[in-house]
């Protein structure tokens, strides 16, 4: 057998693929779905709009993630230089003699035999077209991650993911915030469950119950408001059409506590068959279900793009990066402007800007949803009012 093949696995448990990429090595790009969907999970379940972006990089549709090499005339310039060395494409990451990395510092030197990881349309669009433009990173601006903020959270059903996804979100907000949990379990497991979510930052409260029962998701919903709203799949229950019908039981249960008035957050349903998530979004697609089709769109790019297999580790690593969406007043003031001018204010605090999110193009039709567009146009004028974002590559924690 020819040993230089790539090999992609889809594994449970992330011990299982340590043990298995240190005896087959680096041509082994293991998926450990559990915890993919979990950070996945929680990533999106506290940032509206996060879903359609992975879905944008997963999926073969759109635009995707390409490497190009570093021409002469970029060599000695920086990664903060390159954020805009192509009007066609979105710089999201570098792959140097060591290693590769997304969102890398911006004072970075770009040497001869790098490459460049961009945000495209399609490869044949990807171009260093755009002569250097000198910039001198500002030391007085150091990068701050966002204050972390008191939260409510409400998981509706019970899975081994569910301390997965708690204890993901621990590390992203502050002390004194609160988990619930709708579980439909015996008494008898009640203390196996708290002893399992190990929370440092966050309380937890368990409400017994059946999570397709109108009184029973209604009567923990009048608890809230809460800022998210978490519906797992009970695969490891029920079976698999059972788990699904159940998860779509109650997310009809939640959306009608929310049509009749009650405040709540987003709300991110975890589904496992993908064919259901139609069937369940809601047009706006003001909520993203969480499916397998992301962890078989990722095997699917591991398997097409090997070299690509470092840039989506440190994207669904949790000691990783993180797609995240910032405040545009963080950067720049609300009002009329372009991409351009957002990544020339941006790369002055050290962070890689990907695109937006704004109310004006939320009826566009280059909009993945809700407003968000990525690797727009770097000219095109952009009208941003407050409460839009700036999706970004930041640091995980």
């Amino acid at each position: 057998a020819d040993s230089r093949i790539p090999i992609v696995a889809e594994l449970e448990d992330g011990a299982t693929a340590e043990a298995l990429t240190s005896v087959i090595g680096d041509r082994l790009h293991t998926v450990t779905s559990t915890e993919v969907t979990a950070r996945i999970g929680a990533q999106v379940s506290r940032s509206p709009g996060l879903g359609q972006i992975y879905e944008e990089f997963l999926d073969f549709e759109g635009d995707e993630l390409y490497a190009i090499d570093v021409p002469e005339p970029w060599v000695g310039r920086t990664f903060g230089e390159a954020l805009l060395a192509s009007s066609s494409a979105t710089v999201i990451g570098l792959r140097n003699a060591g290693g590769t990395h997304v969102g890398p510092a911006t004072a970075t030197v770009l040497q001869a035999g790098d490459r460049l990881i961009a945000i495209a349309e399609d490869d044949s669009r990807l171009s260093l077209d755009r002569s250097p433009v000198d910039w001198v990173p500002d030391d007085d601006r150091q990068w701050q991650p966002l204050a972390l903020e008191r939260e409510r959270m409400l998981i509706i059903g019970w899975s081994p993911l569910a301390p997965l996804v708690a204890q993901e979100i621990d590390t992203h907000v502050a002390p004194e915030s609160e988990i619930h949990l709708l579980v439909d379990v015996a008494d008898a497991k009640i203390d196996a469950i708290a002893t399992a979510m190990t929370l440092e930052h966050q309380s937890l409260t368990i409400h017994p119950g059946s999570p397709i029962s109108r009184r029973d998701v209604e009567n923990v919903l009048q608890q809230g408001p809460y800022d998210h709203v978490l519906l797992l799949s009970e695969k490891d229950t029920f079976p698999l059409d059972e788990a699904d019908a159940r998860t779509m039981l109650a997310l009809l249960h939640v959306r009608d506590h929310i049509a009749k008035g009650g405040a709540t957050g987003n709300i991110v349903a975890e589904l496992v068959d993908p064919h259901y998530v139609d069937l369940t979004a809601p047009s706006d697609n003001s909520d993203f279900i969480v499916s397998e089709r992301l962890i078989g769109l990722l095997i699917a790019q591991l398997s097409e793009s090997p070299d690509l297999a470092p840039v989506f580790k440190e994207l669904f690593d949790a000691a990783g990066m993180v797609i995240d969406l910032h405040p545009i007043e963080r950067y720049v003031p609300a009002g009329q402007t372009t991409f351009r001018s957002i990544i020339e204010a941006a790369r002055d605090w050290g962070i890689t800007p990907i695109g937006v999110r704004a109310v004006s193009l939320a009826v566009s039709s280059d909009s993945l949803g809700q407003g968000i567009r990525l690797n727009p146009s770097k000219d095109e004028p952009l009208l941003l009012a407050p409460g839009d974002a700036i999706v970004v590559v930041v640091p995980a924690g």
